[in-house]
């Protein structure tokens, strides 16, 4: 178990490396590469610590919050690359309201994985685990995807497939909890911002930090 834990930190230390670097060439429309991974990491080694510390931390939040809920070892790897790329996600999201498709990509390729090894090794909870995947995915992403139409484009596409596949990884009620904190959270700082002339009533806010902020609420500090 030891072993374990020591493979899920050096693994969340290499995917906070790659996703600072990830965050600054695609805000920068620069090249990935591991050579400018070793140029930026010399010029900018706060960016890259900041990074590391974020993700080290909220994957040791997740491993104690799938240990409360007494989960299995197939699923807790998801979850720690899921928290990565929601805080990913969100950092980007923040400094260019836009989210990578690469992103999405990736959390639905590891879900896909994940609900493959669990169909092997847990095949008892085969229908369960297929029906709240993806009932959570579909009303997740319906629902939000409702939101957007009503808003004429006030919400992003982004944001509906991020609910997606937050419904996707941990079923209807979650998402549904974790789309009320979201929201209720964007609500206040769109409020504050409004009262304090910071924004207009046309004015356009990431949705990104506030799910990110939302899923942690709700996971860590009140399921």
């Amino acid at each position: 178990m030891i072993i374990f834990y020591i493979i899920i930190i050096i693994t969340t230390a290499i995917l906070a490396i790659l996703s600072a670097e990830y965050q600054e060439c695609y805000r920068k429309e620069k090249i990935f590469s591991m050579q400018n991974i070793k140029i930026n990491f010399l010029q900018k080694p706060m960016h890259f610590i900041i990074f590391l510390v974020l993700h080290i931390v909220f994957a040791i939040l997740a491993v104690l919050f799938y240990q409360r809920k007494n989960l299995n070892l197939v699923q807790l790897p998801q979850y720690i690359i899921f928290w990565d790329c929601i805080l990913l996600s969100a950092w980007i999201d923040f400094l260019v309201k836009k989210i990578p498709n690469l992103i999405f990509l990736i959390l639905l390729a590891v879900r896909g994985i994940g609900i493959l090894a669990e169909m092997i090794f847990y095949s008892n909870e085969l229908f369960q685990v297929l029906l709240t995947s993806f009932s959570g995915m579909l009303i997740g992403g319906a629902i939000v995807l409702a939101c957007r139409l009503i808003s004429r484009g006030g919400i992003g596409a982004g944001d509906v497939k991020l609910f997606a596949l937050i419904g996707f990884y941990f079923g209807v009620i979650p998402a549904m909890n974790i789309l009320f904190y979201t929201t209720f959270l964007a609500s206040m700082i769109a409020i504050i911002l409004l009262i304090g002339k910071k924004a207009k009533m046309k004015s356009t806010l990431a949705l990104g930090p506030f799910v990110f902020i939302g899923l942690n609420v709700y996971y860590i500090l009140l399921s």
